[in-house]
Formats: C-alpha cells, sequence, structure tokens
C-alpha cells in the first residue's frame, strides 16, 4: 500500500513539474503541436515470407513510397511520421519540389483502376550531399497535409541506437525499380533480402576504400551477387525485422555500380547517422508508438499517458524505471534548443550581438576577469577548461539573459557555481580535453531571452561550412561589456595542419577556424566561447566547439575544442537535466 501512494505521490509531482516547464517555453518561437497518435510504427502487413527478388504481397510493407516527376516515376522513399516521408538526397537535388508527386499505399502503379493516397510536397530539406563522393545522401519531403495512417498507410520506425552497425542482419530493401540491368521498372512492389556486411569488408572488394564513408551502410552477396537494388529503387528503404516484431529503417538506397553484381555490393546511406539531424528536421510530424517507447509530441500526450504509465507500474515488483522517470532522471522538456533572436552577422568581422541575439550565450565571471560559456541545459554551462584550472566554485558567477553584461537596463539572471567539473584528461601542456562544465547553484528558467543552444549531430563533417562565433572578448583590450560575433570558415584537419599553427597544439579533439595564413579576429579572451552552425537558414544553433586557444596579435589559427569528440562525457553529466530540443 505505501508503494502505491509514494507513486502517486511522485506522479502528481511530475504533473507540477511538467505544468511548470510547458509555461516556460519560448513566447517567441510557436511550436505547431503534434496530434495525438495511437498507433504503432513498423508493422509489416504479414504475407508470404518468400524473399530474395519476388513480388510483395499487397501492401505488404506500408511505409513504401512511391516519387514521381511530371507524371513520371523515378524514385522511392518511406513515411517516417504522418508528414514526412524520406528519401535519398540524389532523388531530389535541384528538382523543383513542387513537382514532386508522392504516392502512398500503393502496390502495382500500373494498376489504373486503384486510387492510392497522393500528396504534393511544399518542403524539401536535404542534407549536405554532393554528387563528388554520395555523402550525405539523404532527404527529408514535407508533404502538403498529414496523411491519415491506416493499415495501408503505416509509417516504419526510425533506429533508435545510434552506434549500431547491423552486421549480419538480413534486411530487406523494397522498390519499383528495374528487375535487371536492362529492364524496365516493375509495375509491382518487389522485395530483395540481402546481408548487411561491415564497412571494412565492404572496402576490401572491388570499391575503393575511400569510396565507402562512416555515414554509408553496405548490403549484398560479395561472391555471387544477383541479389541488389537496382534504377529505380533510389530512396527507398533498406529494413530489418527487430526482437519486438517491428520493422526499422536501416538505410536509405544510395548508389552502387551496376546490378547485383559480384563484387559490388548495395551502397545505403546509414540512417542512425542522421537521427539527430531527421528529427531537428522533421518536427511537425506525429511520431508512432515504436513497440517499447513512446514519442511524446504535446503537454497534453504526456499527461494522458502518465497515468497509464504510473497504474502499469504500481502493478510490477520493481518500479524502477518509474522512478527513474519521474524523479526526474530523465526528463522530457517541452523546449526548443539553438533558436537565435533574428539578426544579420559580417563575414570576417566582429559586430555587436543584436539584443538576446544568443540566448545560450553566458558572461562567466572568474575571479576579475570575464570569459564565455553557453548555457546547454536548465543546470550546466559549458565553457574551456584553461581558464577554470584551479578556480574554486565560490570564485565564479554565471550571468544569462544579458544583451550588456555590465547591467544597464538588463533583466538578467545571475547563478552561483555549485561547482567546477574540468574534463578528467585535461593537459595543461597541450591543451588537449580542454573543456569543462560549470553546474548552476540554481536551475535555470528557459524564456525568450534564456534559452539553451542544442548538441551537434554526431558524425557529420562541418568543414568548409561557415560558424558564428560569440563572446566578450575585446580584440586586445579586454573583455567588454557588450558581446561580439563573427562569422568564420571550419577548416579541414588538412589545411589546419599546413596552417600558421603550432602542430603539437592540434590534438584529435581540435579542429580550426580560417582563413589560414592570416591575423585572426578571435584573440585570447575569446577562450570559452561557442562555435556554432546553422544546418539549415534560420534553423536551429548546434554547438560545434569551444575557442580553446588564439591570438589576433599574430598570424595564429585559432583552435578550438569539438563538442562531438566529447558528447558522451557531456551527456553523462547532464543527465539528469532537462534538456531541450
Amino acid at each position: 500500500m505505501w508503494k502505491a501512494i509514494i507513486v502517486v505521490l511522485i506522479c502528481f509531482s511530475f504533473f507540477v513539474r511538467a505544468e511548470n516547464v510547458t509555461t516556460n517555453i519560448d513566447n517567441d518561437v510557436k511550436i505547431e503541436e503534434k496530434r495525438t497518435c495511437n498507433c504503432r510504427c513498423g508493422e509489416r502487413n504479414e504475407a508470404s515470407r518468400i524473399v530474395g527478388g519476388v513480388e510483395t504481397a499487397v501492401n505488404e510493407f506500408p511505409w513504401a513510397v512511391r516519387l514521381s516527376y511530371f507524371k513520371k516515376f523515378y524514385c522511392g522513399g518511406m513515411l517516417i511520421n504522418d508528414r514526412y516521408v524520406l528519401t535519398a538526397a540524389h532523388c531530389v537535388k535541384s528538382f523543383n519540389w513542387f513537382m514532386i508527386k508522392v504516392t502512398l499505399g500503393e502496390h502495382d502503379r500500373c494498376n489504373a483502376t486503384r486510387r492510392p493516397v497522393t500528396r504534393f510536397v511544399v518542403e524539401m530539406v536535404l542534407h549536405n550531399f554532393t554528387y563528388s563522393n554520395f555523402k550525405d545522401d539523404i532527404a527529408l519531403l514535407k508533404l502538403n497535409e498529414p496523411v491519415t495512417i491506416t493499415d495501408t498507410v503505416k509509417p516504419i520506425c526510425l533506429p533508435k541506437d545510434d552506434g549500431q552497425t547491423y552486421v549480419g542482419v538480413k534486411a530487406i530493401a523494397t522498390g519499383w525499380g528495374s528487375l535487371t540491368e536492362e529492364k524496365n521498372h516493375s509495375c509491382k512492389l518487389m522485395e530483395v533480402e540481402v546481408p548487411v556486411l561491415s564497412n571494412d569488408e565492404c572496402k576490401k572488394v572491388k570499391y575503393m576504400p575511400n569510396m565507402i564513408a562512416d555515414t554509408m551502410l553496405c548490403a549484398g552477396y560479395l561472391k555471387e551477387g544477383g541479389k541488389d537494388t537496382c534504377q529505380g529503387d533510389s530512396g527507398g528503404p533498406l529494413c530489418a525485422e527487430r526482437k519486438d516484431n517491428k520493422y526499422e529503417l536501416l538505410g536509405v538506397v544510395s548508389w552502387g555500380v551496376g546490378c547485383g553484381r559480384p563484387g559490388y555490393p548495395g551502397v545505403y546511406t546509414r540512417v542512425n547517422k542522421y537521427l539527430d539531424w531527421i528529427r531537428e528536421n522533421a518536427r511537425q510530424g506525429c511520431y508512432l508508438y515504436s513497440g517499447n517507447q513512446l514519442h511524446f509530441g504535446s503537454h497534453s500526450e504526456k499527461m494522458l499517458f502518465l497515468p497509464l504509465l504510473c497504474f502499469a507500474f504500481l502493478q510490477v515488483q520493481n518500479a524502477t524505471a518509474l522512478f527513474d522517470f519521474l524523479l526526474g532522471r530523465q526528463k522530457i522538456c517541452v523546449c526548443r534548443c539553438g533558436i537565435q533572436r533574428p539578426v544579420t552577422q559580417s563575414w570576417l568581422s566582429r559586430d555587436s550581438v543584436s539584443p538576446n541575439q544568443y540566448p545560450w550565450l553566458a558572461a562567466v565571471e572568474v575571479g576579475s576577469r570575464y570569459i564565455s560559456g553557453v548555457l546547454l541545459s536548465d543546470s550546466h554551462i559549458v565553457t574551456a577548461a584553461s581558464p577554470l584550472y584551479g578556480v574554486s566554485s565560490s570564485e565564479v558567477t554565471v550571468t544569462l539573459g544579458s544583451r550588456d553584461r555590465c547591467g544597464y537596463g538588463d533583466d538578467t539572471s545571475s547563478h552561483g557555481a555549485d561547482s567546477i567539473l574540468i574534463h578528467p584528461s585535461y593537459s595543461t601542456t597541450t591543451s588537449d580535453n580542454d573543456i569543462a562544465l560549470i553546474k548552476l547553484r540554481n536551475k535555470v528558467s528557459f524564456t525568450n531571452l534564456i534559452s539553451p543552444v542544442c548538441l551537434p549531430i554526431i558524425g557529420s563533417d562541418r568543414s568548409g561550412k561557415v560558424a558564428s562565433v560569440a563572446s566578450w572578448g575585446n580584440y586586445s583590450s579586454g573583455s567588454s561589456c557588450l558581446p561580439k560575433v563573427a562569422s568564420l570558415p571550419l577548416l579541414s584537419s588538412d589545411t589546419c595542419l599546413t596552417s600558421s599553427i603550432n602542430v603539437s597544439m592540434v590534438t584529435s579533439d581540435k579542429g580550426c577556424l580560417g582563413p589560414a595564413g592570416t591575423t585572426s579576429v578571435i584573440c585570447s579572451d575569446d577562450v570559452g566561447a561557442p562555435v556554432m552552425t546553422q544546418l539549415l537558414k534560420n534553423g536551429a544553433f548546434r554547438l560545434v566547439g569551444i575557442i580553446s586557444s588564439a591570438s589576433c596579435e599574430q598570424e595564429t589559427t585559432p583552435l578550438y575544442t569539438s563538442i562531438s569528440s566529447h558528447a558522451a562525457w557531456i551527456r553523462q553529466q547532464i543527465r539528469s537535466d532537462c534538456q531541450c530540443f
């Protein structure tokens, strides 16, 4: 009886906390609430299990999508929620999005008597795809209106584990593509079963090793060939059945040499390397129940499911998972990260930041000096380790929500430091692992002036992209009352090593800011400042790095500590915090 009373009290406290979080949503950001989803993803309509280049049963794979351009079929795709279709970037790059027609719930595309579900595309989002190497061959299509989930139209489940390799898994590819290299496209949806290969194994066949990137997945029969995807299958799904009998998306049909040739397995875009990117750009869709986890959308959905969860866990002996959830060890926060206030920036110059342009920018007072920091959650700031080394938490004060750190007319929020966590492998000699977290004494309330930045998408290559660096550093004259911002290119590793830099300082977790061979606008006072990028125009900002070393008095290339290199360590430290998405 006492266990039931405790669980009920915890549930009630969570309701109160969830309500408080909801009221703190950025008032300037209008979030389209997701509709209540009471169905499940990845449910194959059972039929014959014969595989290996045969016709599927009618609507056996209800997530399969056909794309047409000027009324002509040319590529495939898959439904991932009620509003978005995932496909290959090469299927839509340079196409007029308004001319793409999406057909769902179809089996025989040549049957004119049956009227499947159709939609048109209103928005097209491509990753950093290039035809030179076919990396990042993935794209999202937003439909003009949501689709109704039925027995014949259902989404596939997205992967849960971004580290899963799937080696040895028997996967199924589906499409209306050519049956052989010489034949026309198939009228009926076909399926083929192929084993997933390791990338090392794929690099040792007839493909050149540099052709197979970590974000790609190979599947097929190396010696005998004969089973593969072909022309017209591009953009379609490669999926596999999980232990819970739901089908999970492994890859997107991307490229290959010929169709089913020995030594040339099919190459797919590895979907679990793009999960953050997919969720970032497909927010307005309704993600469905995936079998053993719930994809909550709106606040009302959480309130609907929490009583059911509480009741269910009262029936079991071990309620550890429920207690972790309800006690806040794993939080659901209804807020968005990385949302910038409207502003314009200059290239290779230092402009003053518009009022609260970067609502995650923190002014960190360390003794008598100021450094920059970045808000990651409701309890933690990330900055460089070097200015905090040997400093006690009592010497640190963090100011958030400030346009002018000197405090003239600002509605700021000041916080003492509860603790300082220097990376355990930080080196004062080489500045390796130059990163630290400041835990705030009091939790932060998110507003339109104070909100966190987004963590980076693991595995994405950002070299050549333009980054923004915001800081209270003021060239060579010490800290400034007004923050500054500069736009700079991210250099590749090769360019970094050949630029004006002490090579011994370029450790495995470091990146370089350009342009190389010029006097930098980033100075020593900018250590701890955020290096940020946007995937999309007006999209969320993601934290690429933290300035580690720089000098604006000579031609020295600024170095930053890569956040991706320390993502696991960061997430472990902030796992109990309220984190936005």
